[in-house]
């Protein structure tokens, strides 16, 4: 499922939050992308963003915009604060919810990783020409 429209929030200074356990990449596994209609992330941008582990083995995540992308040992959540990234084995989204933005996943759960959004850096000749 693709979303035509996308929903782009202004990047944030000074925010970079990293919180990671353990990080296991396995090559082929299959990728699937998500992207929820827009209209549903003007309220979950209202809402605050919450994630509650429950024994390593179900999260539910509130305050998503989206989800970006999904398999087995990976999935990559976007929030109002930047690009949330969770990692384990065995994963499934077991709820989706669009109009409130919650998410729920299931599976052995490894790690949890924040990453804030960059600003777009100048390219090296406009830096030298300044």
């Amino acid at each position: 499922m693709v979303c035509t429209q996308t929903l782009r929030l202004p990047a944030r200074r000074h925010m970079r939050v990293a919180l990671c356990i353990h990080m296991v990449i396995k090559r082929g596994a299959k990728q699937m992308t998500i992207n929820p209609a827009a209209p549903a992330a003007n309220q979950a941008r209202q809402t605050p963003h919450s994630v509650v582990i429950e024994d390593r083995k179900r999260l539910t995540a509130t305050g998503i915009l989206s989800i970006v992308s999904y398999d087995s040992f990976t999935a990559t959540l976007e929030t109002p604060g930047g690009t949330l990234a969770i990692g384990g084995e065995g994963l499934t989204v077991s709820e989706l919810s669009v109009q409130t933005g919650e998410v729920k996943i299931n599976g052995s759960i490894e790690y949890v990783q924040y990453t804030a959004k960059r600003e777009k850096q100048e390219s090296l000749f406009k830096r030298l020409v300044r």
